[in-house]
């Protein structure tokens, strides 16, 4: 993680959920997060992905919280 001099974050290396801690939130309080570094970034999970798949929507990209780098956007 790279963070500006004001704390806010830059950049993130990589991202690491922690299933034991997810399990004790109700899904309809984790299914879907937004993260702000630089831009919008939203984590959602898989199930509501696998919905919205079903439409073949145009200009967005799904990628694994466990696939995602520093660089996925890029590629």
């Amino acid at each position: 993680m790279t963070t500006h001099p004001n704390g806010q974050i830059f950049e993130v290396d990589s991202i690491v959920l922690d299933k034991t801690i997810l399990k004790k939130i109700p899904f309809e309080r984790r299914a879907i997060f937004k993260m702000f570094y630089g831009c919008e970034y939203y984590i959602i999970h898989e199930r509501i992905v696998s919905e919205i798949q079903k439409i073949s929507p145009k200009g967005i990209r799904f990628i694994p919280v466990s696939e995602y780098t520093s660089s996925s956007v890029f590629e």
